[in-house]
């Protein structure tokens, strides 16, 4: 299963890098035309069979829009961040 999968992987990846005739700068609107939301790098990405694995973890991530912020928000969120305190900073103010 993990080599066929591999497989369509590849197919995939050729598809959208070298059959589509597309150019690398219009390959991201291409694939998320067609597939909304694709992580490309990970719909590439092979998986690597493991035989008798001590332990498995699985992680998912939410694939954010990209927003357009200005300078003043930039500025606002890490000033709210620095007054939070949550966590030690490698530096102080001073620094």
């Amino acid at each position: 299963v993990i080599n066929e999968v591999n497989q369509f992987k590849a197919e995939l990846e050729n598809i959208v890098t070298k059959e589509s005739g597309i150019s690398k700068e219009q390959r991201f609107e291409f694939v998320h035309d067609h597939l909304r939301g694709l992580i490309t790098l990970n719909a590439y990405r092979t998986i690597t069979p493991l035989l008798n694995p001590d332990s498995i973890n699985f992680g998912w991530a939410n694939k954010n829009i990209i927003n357009k912020v200005t300078k003043q928000q930039i500025l606002e969120r890490l000033e709210k961040s620095h007054n939070a305190g949550r966590a030690v900073p490698p530096y102080s103010s001073e620094q």
